[in-house]
């Protein structure tokens, strides 16, 4: 027999996964984030839709542990660097904010966010061209 705080792990542990799984159905996952990345100019500026920035620094997302969130940089980002990002953040490990192991796979949904907090987070909807550029376009969600 399990010890009892074993039981109570496996029984969060489902929790989460289920959630997870809703959050997959109107996030972009991972494997679709990479599946778009794929077939774009790899030359092309990345952006988030509301502040013009570029994603940068994926790690766990405070809000949800087992989510990819990605923070923001002023500095310029391609689809091949963000393509490079999202491959190696797929099968790799995370840490939760608050501890934890969090492997990142095909349908974990994405968050822009910064690491730590779930202030002014997004929920990454899609990836779109615009003027030249490829768009992250996210949802406030909170």
């Amino acid at each position: 027999m399990l010890p009892r705080n074993d039981h109570v792990q496996r029984f969060i542990d489902a929790m989460s996964d289920a959630a997870r799984h809703v959050r997959a159905d109107y996030h972009l996952t991972l494997g679709q984030a990479i599946d778009t990345l794929r077939k774009l100019p790899n030359d092309t500026l990345v952006q988030f839709d509301w502040n013009e920035l570029s994603p940068s620094s994926p790690d766990s997302y405070r809000g949800y542990y087992a989510d990819l969130a990605f923070t923001w940089t002023e500095n310029s980002v391609t689809v091949g660097a963000f393509l490079a990002e999202c491959q190696r953040a797929l099968g790799h490990t995370y840490e939760g904010y608050k501890g934890g192991a969090y492997y990142m796979d095909l349908n974990t949904p994405l968050w822009a966010s910064p690491y730590g907090t779930t202030i002014g987070a997004r929920a990454i909807m899609a990836i779109t061209q615009a003027n030249g550029i490829v768009v992250l376009t996210t949802r406030d969600v909170a």
